[in-house]
């Protein structure tokens, strides 16, 4: 059973998890008068995944600006190029309802 979060949830605990690992590299800094390539390198890993966790959520960057790419309708996985179906699924993508202009 995976457990279903919501963005601004994951945002949250990610954020956290990177003061939590650069308060470690802070504490050992101040303690120990030294501090370990291990905390820092978890720290800019866990900080890069910060930065890079709206990118594989399906962001794209085209033409100087972010955009979204539409997922599958059932489950929720990024389309294949090409492909008119869900891979993984095998849902064909849902009718866009028609504008009133």
């Amino acid at each position: 059973m995976r457990l279903k979060l919501s963005v601004q949830t994951t945002g949250a605990l990610l954020l956290l998890l990177a003061a939590i690992s650069w308060g470690v590299v802070v504490m050992e800094a101040s303690l120990a008068h030294t501090v370990s390539l291990m905390s820092v390198g978890s720290a800019v890993l866990v900080t890069g995944l910060v930065f890079a966790w709206p990118f594989l959520n399906g962001a794209r960057v085209q033409g100087g600006a972010i955009i979204h790419q539409p997922s599958c309708h059932l489950c929720g996985t990024l389309p294949v190029p090409g492909l008119r179906f869900c891979i993984r699924c095998g849902a064909y993508p849902k009718a866009r309802a028609a504008s009133a202009s």
